[in-house]
């Protein structure tokens, strides 16, 4: 029996990464700046809205959160760091997984039956979760649907981890990571229990990779 449970559970956790950014206002000389939370990536750094090249306009160094320009971006110049904060949902009561595949379906007059072949998938998680204070992933969701976010503000990077399929490395698991966007429909408040919210996580293509579960880290298959 035993051995029957360990080959049936497919435990997976699921990691959330949400969007964080720091600005500053550029003095004329200016080629240093520091992002305080020292995230150990970066997603991106902008100037005035301008996307720039890691190791062609900039460096960054995690441990003292150092962004490096080669030219200094000028007075008065608005420069972005972008970064995710990766966090473990922790109040997830229920979350599913659906591929959605759209298909043609095709029949010849000399055919019996129809031929139906899968063109594509519209990958969808739904989910239900609780709304607990500080509870970072629960709380960055349920702001979606409090402020009505659209577009890329409605969007969350997605890590589904596969706790039953570990690699050779301690604490590194196969995993996969897709961005999505978050559609909560509703909120429910019965009087005496605990509020939570419903809705589903869409969109997005898979990336293979692992995750580091320590480290809070994706690594994306060569």
């Amino acid at each position: 029996m035993d051995e029957l449970r360990d080959i049936m559970t497919y435990d997976e956790a699921h990691y959330f990464g949400m969007a964080k950014n720091q600005k500053y206002t550029a003095t004329e000389s200016q080629t240093s700046f520091v992002v305080d939370a020292k995230p150990n990536t970066l997603k991106n750094v902008t100037v005035d809205g301008v996307e720039k090249t890691i190791t062609v306009d900039y460096t960054y160094t995690a441990g003292t959160g150092t962004i490096e320009f080669t030219e200094a971006p000028g007075a008065g110049k608005v420069v972005q760091a972008n970064w995710s904060d990766i966090e473990l949902g922790t109040v997830i009561s229920e979350m599913g997984e659906s591929s959605n595949p759209t298909e043609n379906e095709k029949q010849y007059i000399h055919q019996k039956s129809k031929t139906i072949k899968v063109t594509g998938f519209s990958n969808e998680f739904p989910i239900t979760q609780d709304l607990v204070k500080n509870e970072v992933v629960s709380e960055y969701m349920y702001n979606i649907f409090r402020n009505r976010k659209t577009g890329s503000d409605a969007m969350i990077d997605h890590y589904i981890v596969e706790l039953w399929n570990p690699t050779n490395t301690e604490g590194v698991y196969k995993a996969r990571k897709i961005t999505q966007t978050v559609e909560i429909e509703e909120k429910s408040a019965p009087a005496g229990e605990q509020v939570n919210f419903n809705g589903s996580l869409k969109g997005g293509e898979f990336i293979d990779g692992t995750f580091n579960v320590n480290t809070k880290a994706f690594t994306e298959n060569a």
